[in-house]
């Protein structure tokens, strides 16, 4: 079936609500002056290369549509792409004009599970529509998911300015969802790319949080949405933190509001809430409270910073504690544990609170 053909044909299998044009691709074929539903992908894909570098790297398109931005990340230096498509007719024309892999599947939570690692991610405009299709709950969980399966990814969703999208969330919401729901620690909002009148939100998501931590002597990873597991090293040091962090954390389990609760131990690891985005602000009355829960037990954190505080969405909740201590306990393990929020008098949790909160305070005052 030639080209022209399989253009006519598309369309037959849109998302519901989709202002897509039945015989008009979803992105533009430049090497064919077809104009899409989306115009300018080929510098949608330019725009991702200055933004992520795709030499060498293995990426998988989801909603690739036509191939457009898989061409473009091909040319670019990327060592191999897969592109996937709910849409017969744009696979067929994809496999037709470029030389790269391209299959047609329904992009799903099942789907996603089978896949293996990828360096790179790029997944488009289809968000809102799995949360038109599936709800909320369902698309965070398939984003999280996902998130566990690439190192980088370049999220394209349409926020509620968008008339034609079915997603009533501002460019402000979504970076929260995207700390909240994923497994990234460092999310670049790169503002809307769009073409006049339906502009895109578009975050560049880098870091796994999954890694070594040479500090804690442990591996730290997310498990879901609300649970991460640190795996200590068998070692006397890694044995050590891990049951000095069990310890503190069951001391907490009765007034868990600002503290971690320990859910599991086993002799290798632990598991804990871990709910809530990096806190951007410590209200008082929340300082207070951690203050006074600390005292009430004596209890030295001596590694307070930003960090190690996230804001579960009605207050800030303090983790990592293995190297906390009891009053008195002079034990130690590195020099700079807690700078540069030390006090320069010893360990004061209420030091370290309050130039947290100062910090905090400053960067907003900048932004």
């Amino acid at each position: 079936m030639q080209v022209a053909e399989l253009v006519s044909k598309i369309g037959q299998h849109k998302y519901e609500g989709s202002s897509v044009t039945a015989g008009v691709p979803y992105q533009n074929i430049p090497n064919l002056n077809i104009k899409g539903h989306r115009d300018q992908s080929d510098w949608r894909g330019k725009r991702i290369c200055e933004l992520v570098d795709v030499k060498g790297k293995r990426i998988l398109d989801l909603g690739c549509s036509v191939g457009t931005i898989s061409s473009t990340l091909k040319d670019q230096g990327a060592s191999y792409i897969l592109g996937v498509d709910h849409d017969c007719e744009s696979i067929g024309i994809a496999l037709q004009l470029y030389d790269i892999d391209f299959m047609v599947a329904k992009i799903t939570q099942e789907f996603i599970s089978e896949m293996g690692h990828f360096d790179v991610v790029v997944w488009t405009s289809q968000f809102m529509w799995m949360v038109q299709q599936h709800g909320m709950e369902y698309a965070v969980e398939f984003l999280f998911e996902l998130s566990k399966k690439c190192d980088t990814l370049v999220f394209e969703t349409a926020g509620k300015q968008d008339g034609s999208a079915p997603l009533d969330m501002s460019q402000e919401d979504i970076l929260p969802m995207l700390i909240k729901n994923t497994c990234f620690q460092e999310i670049i909002d790169s503002g809307p790319w769009g073409d006049g009148w339906a502009p895109r939100n578009v975050f560049i998501c880098k870091n796994p949080r999954i890694s070594w931590d040479s500090n804690f002597f442990s591996k730290v990873e997310r498990i879901n949405r609300k649970v991460i597991r640190k795996t200590y090293q068998n070692s006397e040091r890694g044995r050590e933190l891990r049951d000095r962090e069990i310890y503190f954390l069951t001391l907490f389990q009765s007034s868990p509001k600002h503290f971690p609760r320990l859910l599991s131990d086993d002799k290798e690891f632990i598991e804990m809430s871990y709910e809530g985005i990096p806190a951007l602000w410590i209200p008082n009355d929340d300082l207070a409270q951690i203050l006074t829960e600390l005292a009430c037990r004596q209890i030295i954190h001596r590694d307070i910073r930003p960090e190690n505080l996230l804001w579960n969405g009605t207050h800030c909740v303090l983790i990592d504690f293995a190297y906390a201590v009891h009053a008195g306990d002079i034990t130690n393990y590195h020099y700079d544990l807690g700078q540069p929020y030390k006090s320069p008098h010893g360990y004061n949790d209420e030091f370290s609170l309050r130039k947290t909160q100062f910090k905090l305070m400053e960067a907003r005052c900048r932004n």
